[in-house]
């Protein structure tokens, strides 16, 4: 039977007695956070493994769930679980480092150790690259942040021309060597994820103060919002106020 069809039937799989209160509870946890993995929606009609997993999320919250699998995805050096979960009755994702036990719902029996468990399928999908263009966490939010503070000035005259969007090419390339950052940037993808932000002057003003933290970054960041501004050939009055702004801002 297809999973959309028990689903249609409000059947749970069969479990074990010291499972029964999991087929009638409820939450409301959102796991999805541990990951930007869009879930293809035809999944849900894959019936697959049912498991009762114990499991802490990024914010310390500690579940048991009755979930019925559905894949299993790699990207970078992390492993990811997509199920569909009884209690919360939608798709959710799981991070498998951060499954605590793993059970057997009709047995009650234990198939811990989690990880080893894991090892036995075959991931479905895989990326060699983590998320976050290949960054940390921390050097990702940074980057951002320094994005954020150009396209603002970009967008500061209310037009943002092709000629300051090949500039900030530049600027992240730049950005790149001075921060050390292994690889080489995907600027493509940079630039895309670019083109789609709208930063307000507290965004701008939050990345500002950032940057004045990094000294050592705040002649490149000058520099690139100098040539941004100057990119089209025109300096209109916004961009003059700013470009003073930040001058007076990042003196160091």
């Amino acid at each position: 039977m297809k999973l959309e069809d028990v689903i249609a039937l409000g059947v749970t799989p069969k479990v074990h007695s010291k499972f029964e209160y999991l087929k009638s509870s409820s939450i409301s946890i959102d796991d999805n956070e541990d990951t930007n993995i869009e879930i293809d929606k035809e999944l849900l009609t894959v019936s697959g493994i049912p498991l009762v997993i114990e499991y802490k999320n990024s914010k310390n919250q500690i579940s048991q769930r009755l979930i019925s699998c559905k894949k299993l995805s790699i990207k970078g050096e992390k492993k990811y679980l997509h199920a569909f979960c009884h209690q919360c009755y939608g798709p959710r994702t799981f991070r498998t480092d951060r499954v605590i036990d793993i059970f057997d719902p009709e047995s009650g029996e234990s198939l811990s150790p989690v990880e080893a468990y894991f090892t036995q399928f075959v991931a479905d999908e895989t990326s060699k690259r983590p998320f976050n263009w290949g960054l940390s966490v921390r050097d990702y939010a940074n980057l951002v942040a320094f994005l954020n503070a150009l396209i603002f000035v970009a967008r500061c005259d209310k037009e943002y021309h092709p000629f300051e969007r090949e500039t900030l090419e530049s600027a992240i390339v730049g950005y790149w060597i001075r921060e050390e950052l292994k690889g080489d940037p995907e600027t493509d993808i940079i630039i895309k994820y670019a083109d789609k932000l709208a930063p307000d002057g507290e965004t701008f003003w939050l990345a500002l103060h950032g940057i004045r933290e990094r000294t050592y970054l705040t002649s490149h960041f000058k520099k690139c919002a100098g040539d941004i501004i100057a990119a089209d050939g025109v300096v209109n009055q916004r961009e003059h106020y700013w470009a003073v702004e930040i001058e007076q801002f990042l003196r160091v």
